[in-house]
Formats: structure tokens, C-alpha cells, sequence
């Protein structure tokens, strides 16, 4: 059956015969993501459709089906789990239905909030840098990790979780892929120069390369090619400008924002971020062990945005308020260490006679010690 006109699914419509819409999530050039209730279980989904006119022909949907299947095939909490994938025959368009999430998109939490403390980024960045791993031995490579693809949500217990989103148009690393099947698929302040020039075939150092620029844009607020993003005339002038091989140091560039970088984060970056993938960091292990080593020594990002502020200002009102009245009872207390000090006489003085002094203890009352051999005062020894 043809392709439906309007892809854009109706609120109350049941999709693939058992998935009512609820209502719509997000939009997108290549999709859509909804709301949705499994008619058999009562139970609220996420619903992501492709649009036939993104995956055209039958070898790509296939693809995608295969795709999905493969990431939901890893076992991670923060890999989106996928319930059902397939293509519906009345609308012609390929599906994932995934478990419905319940927070923000890194992107949104960075708008809204600003750059992260390094004590509540890496974390994030150590979970993403553990499920990269799992992906790469399974032979998936994301290939378009970016703020928007990473979703935070507070765990019962207060601390941040992220999952991982579209794993389900991640690329399957066949063997013996050359770099000349690999398709450009990312978003420019996060690619690797290799989806650019095609010079070597995606790899886990593609996702690596990516995850080192997210994490200057959690410390920082904003993306490290964000100035040549806004003075770019054009996209080419803009990729031409990330192919400049003296590309300014980070902590110089985040010091311009107001944010502190340790100096020993442009080391870690230049290789982070080397241009050949050989020269990248190997996995995401040890692409992590480097920023948490030096975490305790990082200075928290000073750049806040207006709401923070504001927050930050009601928190100290807040707590002025509550402060209690200057407190007689710290006046009528005695300080801890009077309590174990005598109320008269010094320590010192315990160990001392109260009229002569030590050395008088040894020393005759009248006579000076050398009488004692040289005989009295008043004439010489006895013969």
C-alpha cells in the first residue's frame, strides 16, 4: 500500500492495529515521536516513525529494521528499550516503539540551566563513555551523538541518569566495510573529519571524537565551534573553518564564557579530538580515566544563565529568612576548650612550687655550693 498523504498521526488514531496516540511528542524532518497506549497491555509508549521519503527504498527500511534490532539487543540501562520495530503496512512507514522517558533532552537542560559543575557532568559523561563501549564490541557505532540524543532524567535517589537516544539509525560496522559504503550521517559541531572527507571508515573513535566536544559543551554552555557556527556566511565556510589545524586551545576559548578549565583539559582534548581516528583515545574507558583523575582539582564553570541566577538568589533569600534570631545560648555556653582548663591557675602552674623555684630544691639555704669543698667562709681547711 502507498505511503499516506499526511504522515502526521491524528490524535485517538491506532497505529499498526494496536498503538493509540495520545499525543505528539516531537517533529522532526525525518520523523515523528508520539505519545502512544499498547491497546493490549494499558501500558503508555514512545512511538518514533521514519518517514518513507527519509528511508525510500526497501534495502534501507530492512536496514533499519536490522538496526533496531541490533540495539536492543544490548543489554544497558542507558539504552532507550525497544518493545516493537517493523514497518506498518497501511502507511508505508518504518517504526520503533520504545519505553516512554520522563525528563529532558541534554540540549534543554543546557538552555535552561547552563553549563554543568564538573562534579555533576562527569558522571553523565562516565555513563555515556560505558555504553559506548558495550555498543562498539557489538559493532554499533552511533555516528550522530549530540545534546539532543542524550536525555537526563533524576533517579529516585536525587542523582542524574542518562540513556542514549537513536540507537535505532546507528551504524551496523559489517565486516570488511570500506570507508567508501559509509554514509555522512551527524550534525557538523560534533562531527568527526572523517564524515566529512570520508579519510577513514566510521569507527568507535567517530562516537569518541563526538562525546569529547559534549563534554566541553556541559562544562562550558555552548559548543566549541560555537563562534564559527555564528560567523560562518555558510555551511562550507563553517566546515572550512573546523578543518584549521590551529584550532584555538579550549580553556582559552571557554575562558571567553566566563567558564574555568583545568590546564590540563587541552591536552586531553587535542587528543580527544585528533583529526586522524588512530590518534583518538581507544575506548571510552580510558577517554574517561583522564577527566576523572583531575575532577577534584576543577574549578566549577562560572557562566549562569538569568533563571540559575535567579534561583541561586531566591535559595540565599530563602535561607536568610529561615536564619534564627542571634542566639542567647552561645553567650551563656562556655567555649569547648574552657570546659577542660582550670578557672584560676595556668596548666603550668600545677607542676610548679608556688615560692622556690626548682633549681632552689638542690641547693643548700645559706652556704654556696663550692663551701661545701673548700671549707666555711672563715678561714682555710683544716690541715
Amino acid at each position: 500500500m502507498p505511503p499516506m498523504a499526511d504522515q502526521t498521526l491524528r490524535e485517538g488514531a491506532v497505529f499498526h492495529e494496536k498503538y493509540q496516540v495520545i499525543r505528539s511528542l516531537a517533529q522532526g524532518g525525518m520523523g515523528a515521536v508520539y505519545e502512544v497506549i499498547h491497546l493490549e497491555t494499558n501500558r503508555r509508549r514512545a512511538l518514533k516513525v521514519m518517514l518513507p521519503s527519509v528511508l525510500g527504498s526497501e534495502e534501507l527500511r530492512n536496514r533499519f529494521r536490522a538496526e533496531a534490532r541490533v540495539a536492543s539487543g544490548i543489554e544497558s540501562e542507558h539504552i532507550v528499550e525497544t518493545f516493537d520495530a517493523g514497518i506498518d503496512r497501511a502507511s508505508g512507514m518504518p517504526f520503533l516503539v520504545m519505553e516512554l522517558l520522563k525528563g529532558q533532552e541534554l540540549a534543554d537542560v543546557l538552555k535552561s540551566q547552563g553549563a554543568f559543575p564538573p562534579d555533576r557532568a562527569l558522571p553523565l559523561i562516565a555513563q555515556v563513555s560505558r555504553t559506548l563501549d558495550k555498543t562498539h564490541a557489538a559493532r554499533v557505532v552511533h555516528r550522530d551523538l549530540k545534546p539532543e540524543n542524550l536525555f537526563v532524567s533524576t533517579r529516585e535517589d536525587g542523582t542524574l541518569h542518562v540513556k542514549i537516544l537513536d540507537f535505532g539509525i546507528a551504524k551496523v560496522v559489517a565486516e570488511g566495510q570500506n570507508a567508501g559504503q559509509t554514509r555522512s550521517l551527524g550534525t557538523p559541531l560534533y562531527m568527526a573529519p572523517e564524515q566529512f572527507d570520508g579519510s577513514a571508515p566510521i569507527s568507535a573513535q567517530t562516537d569518541l571524537f563526538a562525546l569529547a566536544h559534549i563534554t566541553y559543551t556541559m562544562l562550558v554552555g555552548v559548543p566549541y565551534w560555537a563562534e564559527e557556527m555564528e560567523s560562518s556566511p555558510s555551511l562550507y565556510g563553517f566546515l572550512m573553518a573546523m578543518q584549521n589545524p590551529d584550532s584555538e586551545p579550549p580553556t582559552q576559548r571557554a575562558a571567553r564564557r566566563r567558564a574555568q578549565l583545568p590546564p590540563g583539559f587541552d591536552a586531553w582534548f587535542a587528543r580527544a579530538t585528533a583529526k586522524r581516528a588512530q590518534d583518538r583515545f581507544r575506548s571510552g574507558a580510558e577517554q574517561q580515566a583522564a577527566p576523572s583523575r583531575c575532577s577534584a582539582g576543577w574549578a566549577a564553570p562560572r557562566l549562569l544563565s538569568a533563571s540559575r541566577r535567579a534561583r541561586s538568589q531566591a535559595a540565599r533569600s530563602a535561607t536568610r529568612a529561615k536564619a534564627p534570631p542571634p542566639v542567647a545560648t552561645r553567650r551563656m555556653a562556655r567555649p569547648a576548650a574552657a570546659r577542660h582548663r582550670p578557672a584560676t591557675r595556668p596548666a603550668a602552674a600545677r607542676h610548679r612550687p608556688a615560692t622556690r623555684p626548682a633549681a632552689a630544691r638542690h641547693r643548700p639555704a645559706t652556704r654556696p655550693a663550692a663551701a661545701r669543698i673548700r671549707g666555711t667562709p672563715e678561714g682555710p681547711p683544716p690541715r
